[in-house]
């Protein structure tokens, strides 16, 4: 199903996912309810653009799929004075990304495309050269999982599963792959 779908929640009853439970863990349960778009009848869903970057390196490794992001060439929105703006520090550059999410795409600057289409190539190259290979190309990518478990709905969505169902990657990405830093992020 589409990611839109899966984040409003297609359970028969409202269901958990892992973003809700880490709210009802690490907040409070009124702080969940607040989050979860079935529970809350004025739910809105909010956007960090800081997970941008990894939203649009999903789609293309993922989804083989670049028309979900909004490419915005800076030199088109200049200042005033004519210069052209360094991220989003004009009224016309950030109502061109505003745009851009109102059309349902993840907006980037050219420049940060160009690191998601090098972040893209790195990870398919190692990929390729290594003993995943096979299983990577033998896998569906956002297959969205819903289930019961003691009367509960839980729901969640892998970025790749095999067709057998017996292995998953999840692709995440990071200014810090140190292992401590890492491995606090995931």
């Amino acid at each position: 199903i589409p990611a839109a779908q899966y984040h409003m929640d297609p359970a028969p009853e409202p269901s958990l996912s892992s973003s809700v439970a880490q709210i009802l863990l690490s907040a409070s349960p009124r702080k969940a309810w607040y989050a979860h778009p079935r529970l809350n009848p004025n739910y809105r869903e909010e956007h960090d653009s800081k997970f941008d970057l990894g939203t649009c390196a999903h789609a293309v490794l993922l989804e083989n799929d670049a028309s979900k992001i909004g490419v915005i060439d800076p030199a088109q929105y200049p200042s005033k004075e004519g210069k052209v703006p360094a991220g989003w520090t004009n009224n016309a550059i950030r109502a061109a990304r505003d745009n851009s999410y109102g059309a349902g795409k993840t907006p980037l600057l050219k420049s940060v495309y160009a690191d998601v289409r090098a972040m893209v190539d790195a990870a398919l190259a190692f990929i390729e050269e290594s003993d995943i290979r096979d299983a990577w190309h033998d896998a569906e990518s956002e297959v969205t999982g819903v289930w019961q478990e003691k009367g509960i709905w839980l729901r969640c969505r892998f970025d790749r599963l095999t067709r057998e169902r017996r292995g998953i990657f999840d692709y995440k990405s990071t200014t810090d792959a140190s292992p401590d830093a890492f491995s606090r992020q995931i």
